[in-house]
């Protein structure tokens, strides 16, 4: 009698231990589940984490490019648009200049070569190559024209040269033609050239008729660097400066000694550049100068 009224119990009894066994291993399921859910969750943080990261560095090294290229100030963002349109091909530059670096692959560094710019568009002169520099107005983009005759000059002394203009010297610009240079002023805002006369004694100079500069278009100019407006006028003149009261420091009145300068630019760009110089009065066995002038450079946008 007790077993057969057991009997029934220890059924049950097995039935709930199967049941509890059965809810543990719903238990252990679940459980596995949201561990795997969070060591899902985790992963996938970590790896965004890590791609934050890799995103961060990305953009820390793109921060650092385009600071580089500020710093340059890329000729692209101040040069004439019908200029800064045509380019070489990415990456094959020229040297830096003097106090010029790199800058990215294609992109110019502070003072570096560009080209072949087109100023008038198709319908006007050939493209040429250029000079663009970034250092000489505060990193806007300054295109540079060279020529033959930037050295400093000697002359003086020079036998049956005594009258106006008697002495010569033609400027040839490189790689231009004259009506290339007259597209290139025509299209920039701003023009200039440095032009300098250093002179020894008694020396008749400008305000005497004895010494001007040639325009491109070959017209006389009849004043020098720094007095553009101002007929036989140096810019010591302009300013009230110069020796002796004349509009000129190099003059000829017959008392001066010693060596003497006129210097300026010349910011017409209507006339510039300079195609030649002419000097007088250099016969004397003491009287002798020196002539510069510098490069041709336009900037801006007309």
């Amino acid at each position: 009698m007790l077993q057969v009224l057991n009997q029934p119990t220890d059924e049950k009894l097995v039935l709930k231990n199967t049941a509890n066994d059965e809810k543990t291993n719903e238990m252990n399921i679940l459980y596995s589940e949201k561990e795997l859910q969070t060591r899902q969750r985790r992963q996938v943080k970590n790896t965004d984490e890590r791609s934050n990261a890799n995103v961060s560095i990305d953009r820390e090294a793109i921060r650092k490019e385009v600071r580089l290229v500020m710093s340059s100030q890329a000729c692209s963002a101040q040069c004439p648009k019908s200029i800064r349109g045509r380019r070489g091909r990415p990456g094959q530059r020229g040297p830096p200049g003097k106090n010029g670096s790199p800058g990215p692959k294609g992109i110019p560094g502070p003072a570096g070569p560009i080209g072949p710019p087109d100023p008038d568009g198709k319908e006007g002169v050939t493209p040429f190559s250029l000079y663009c520099d970034m250092t000489d107005k505060g990193g806007v983009c300054v295109t540079v024209i060279s020529h033959d005759s930037e050295r400093r000059t000697c002359v003086g002394k020079i036998p049956g040269c005594g009258g106006p203009g008697c002495y010569s010297k033609d400027v040839r610009y490189t790689g231009v033609s004259t009506a290339q240079l007259s597209a290139l002023t025509r299209v920039s805002q701003n023009c200039e050239q440095f032009i300098k006369f250093e002179c020894n004694n008694d020396i008749a100079f400008i305000e005497d008729n004895f010494a001007w500069w040639v325009s491109r278009g070959g017209t006389q100019m009849n004043y020098w660097g720094g007095a553009t407006g101002h007929d036989k006028m140096c810019a010591c003149g302009v300013t009230n400066s110069c020796s002796k009261g004349k509009k000129c420091n190099c003059h000829n009145i017959g008392s001066s000694s010693g060596w003497r300068e006129d210097s300026g630019l010349l910011t017409d760009k209507s006339v510039l550049p300079v195609t030649q110089i002419r000097l007088g009065d250099l016969d004397d066995s003491n009287e002798e100068g020196y002539h510069t002038l510098g490069k041709l450079k336009c900037y801006g946008v007309a």
